[in-house]
């Protein structure tokens, strides 16, 4: 339950509004002098939260990514309640016997908010896919600085434990972020992890150990190069 407060509170205090709208709507409405503009502001007004109420639901408070990148949807949603919710009061104030007029004005409403929403939601998707391939890469980059951190177990000379650690250091300071163009290098790095590892595991030449660490740090000096060039 405090977990469901916590992670929900705006979808909680959407619902706290309608109970509070309609305790005022039925308190302060003589129902059977109602007119037609009357309820159909009520009814308009009761989709507005509706939907609000939606879009609360999607808001995760725990997730920084999530409440960064759904905002605009929030914002769209809220300027649609506001405009929905000032329309129809006048609506029931002026408690009128017409119903194609407010009804025709809440749909054009509906549809210019529609259009943000979708504007917004690609927005959205947009800033949540590149987010998504973010944190991929940096927990690539992670990985690859783990695995060659592993490689000083196997090492036995001096040097080449020099060397490893030099790389993994070169590595923690790379850019996490990348392109197509670096792509390839990154596949070229995780195959001379394993291409050390193997020559470690045998006692391979600390000649070609070296040697081989060596074209890996460059392999990493290229691909940052080429990030540099290619990520404006």
């Amino acid at each position: 339950m405090k977990n469901f407060i916590k992670t929900k509170t705006p979808f909680i205090i959407v619902c706290l509004g309608f109970v509070l709208f309609n305790m005022l709507y039925f308190v302060t409405t003589n129902l059977p002098n109602a007119n037609a503009s009357k309820w159909i502001g009520y009814a308009f007004i009761t989709i507005s939260f509706i939907v609000m109420g939606a879009i609360a639901l999607l808001l995760n408070l725990k997730s920084k990514n999530t409440m960064t990148t759904i905002w605009p949807l929030m914002y769209a949603t809220v300027g649609y309640f506001a405009v929905s919710f000032l329309v129809n009061s006048i609506l029931m104030i002026v408690n009128g016997d017409g119903k194609k007029g407010p009804i025709v004005l809440n749909f054009i409403i509906i549809i210019l908010y529609a259009v943000v929403f979708l504007i917004s939601y690609k927005s959205f998707s947009r800033v949540a896919d590149n987010t998504a391939v973010r944190e991929a890469r940096v927990a690539q980059l992670r990985e690859l600085s783990v695995k060659v951190n592993a490689l000083t177990f196997l090492a036995k000379d001096e040097e080449v434990k020099k060397a490893i650690l030099k790389l993994k250091e070169d590595i923690d300071y790379s850019s996490s972020a990348g392109t197509a163009a670096t792509a390839s290098y990154e596949k070229q790095l995780e195959d001379y992890v394993i291409t050390i590892q193997t020559l470690l595991a045998a006692n391979g030449d600390p000649a070609a150990v070296l040697e081989a660490v060596s074209t890996m740090a460059n392999i990493l000096k290229v691909r940052n190069q080429m990030l540099m060039v290619t990520r404006h």
